[in-house]
Formats: structure tokens, C-alpha cells, sequence
């Protein structure tokens, strides 16, 4: 199990390295004239990546592939590129982090049910008292990266009712004000909504910095009204939760 867990962690990782690559190309005619080893990876690039990690590229991509989740080139030499759909709907699910969390939730449970039973035969009375409140604390541990999901799928839509219920009250701090109610935040947003179309996030990654700070990195689409084109931007968003799991700061991080 632990081998696959190490191999799961690297095809995100590597997901993840070919789509910071990926917006390079044009998305409506990606196909023509294309650099593959600018917008994707060599074969002897990933070999590199993962050199000090153990990792057989066969077996690294030979899942990746079989989801048709990237895509092989042979000139200049092998390599390959995310695909653009089911590559992307992958990372940004991340699907195999989410597999890795699955299969160890059922090895603690299986861990758990074999320890319970040892308890009980030999009537070890402290241990089971540790791991009842070990259990009891994980369980008082909100984890708001599906809040964050929820907020920039509100935002997509315009709905700033929806958008305001993950807000608090007061507002510490958004961008560059500070000290707002939700009346000067719905401000905020439509002047935003007012000269933009098609908002568009596609999530990268959502890091928890502790038990209320997040990091978020996206990929935003949208139609610049002013500019009369399509734009796409890189953002890198801190969030920071109440205790009640209300939002009060929001402010940029520094793209790493």
C-alpha cells in the first residue's frame, strides 16, 4: 500500500508541474505549432524530477496514460503534456491525493479493528482510553478547503448571496481594505463583475497553513470588457477562517 501511496503523490506532482506549463498554449488550437518540450516534459525531465525518489517512470505514467490523463509526444524526443481535460479535472480534484487519503483511512480502520480486538483480549485499559481521545480530537478538526470550493464556485456564478454566507460579519481585511461589512464587500464584487465576463477558476492546489489559514492557487479565465479580449492570471489567495468558519481576511500571496 505504501508504494502506491509514493507513486500516487508523485502523479499529482507531476500533474501539477505539467499544467503550470500547460497555459503557455493557445487552448483553441493547441495542436498547431506547437515546442512539446516547452509545454510538457521529456521522458529523461520527469526521470530527473524523480531521480532521488525511487520512482519507476513506466509505472509513474503508465496510470496517467491509461486515464488518458496526459498525452505522449515524440519530437524532439518522448515526452508528454496534460491533457486538457481529464488531466486538469484531475489535478484539480486532485484525484490521487484523494485516493491516497482513501486507502489510508481504510488501513487505520483495518489497523483499528485489529487493535480493538488485541485490547480487548488483553484488557489493556490505557491504550484504549489514548485512542478514544486521540479519535474524539480528530473529529473536533474542521478542515474549510470544501468552503473555499464552494466560496469560488458562488463567485463563478455572480451569487452574491450564496458568496456573503462564507463571509463574516466583519471583514478584517479583503485585498487592500480593511476594517468592511458584506454591504462594502457586494461593492467589491460588482465593481469587479462590472468589467469582467465568463469568470472562470480552475483550482491548483488548496494549502493548509494551520487550523484556519489556507492557501489557495488557481488558474482565473475571464473576458476583460475593457480590453475586448480573453485574459487568463495566475493567483495565489490567503484565507483566513473564524473560529465559527466565517472568512475574515482575504489577501494575495506571493506566487512560489
Amino acid at each position: 500500500m505504501f508504494h502506491e501511496l509514493k507513486y500516487n503523490r508523485a502523479r499529482h506532482k507531476l500533474l501539477k508541474v505539467l499544467f503550470l506549463r500547460f497555459p503557455k498554449l493557445n487552448l483553441e488550437n493547441y495542436e498547431e505549432k506547437i515546442n512539446y518540450s516547452e509545454t510538457g516534459l521529456l521522458y529523461r525531465e520527469i526521470d530527473s524530477m524523480f531521480a532521488n525518489k525511487d520512482i519507476n517512470r513506466e509505472l509513474l505514467l503508465s496510470e496517467l496514460y491509461k486515464s488518458k490523463e496526459i498525452v505522449q509526444f515524440t519530437k524532439p524526443e518522448l515526452g508528454c503534456f496534460i491533457e486538457e481535460n481529464n488531466g486538469i479535472s484531475a489535478l484539480s480534484n486532485r484525484k490521487y491525493l484523494k485516493e491516497n487519503r482513501n486507502n489510508l483511512i481504510k488501513f487505520i480502520t483495518l489497523f483499528g479493528t485489529i487493535f480493538s480486538i488485541m485490547a480487548y483480549s488483553f484488557n489493556i485499559y490505557n491504550i484504549s482510553k489514548n485512542n478514544d481521545s486521540d479519535s474524539t480530537y480528530n473529529k473536533n478538526i474542521v478542515n474549510f478547503s470544501d468552503n473555499i470550493r464552494s466560496l469560488l464556485k458562488a463567485e463563478d456564478e455572480k451569487d452574491f448571496k450564496q458568496i456573503s454566507s462564507f463571509y463574516a460579519d466583519n471583514i478584517v481585511k479583503y485585498w487592500n481594505s480593511n476594517n468592511i461589512n458584506k454591504s462594502e464587500l457586494r461593492l467589491q464584487y460588482e465593481k469587479a463583475w462590472s468589467i469582467s465576463l465568463n469568470p472562470k477558476n480552475v483550482i491548483v492546489s488548496i494549502d493548509q497553513i494551520d487550523n484556519y489559514t489556507y492557501v489557495l492557487k488557481t488558474v482565473f479565465k475571464f473576458y476583460d470588457i475593457r480590453q475586448e479580449k480573453y485574459k487568463t492570471i495566475r493567483n495565489s489567495v490567503r484565507y483566513v477562517f473564524s473560529k465559527k468558519g466565517k472568512i475574515i481576511k482575504v489577501s494575495n500571496e506571493t506566487i512560489k
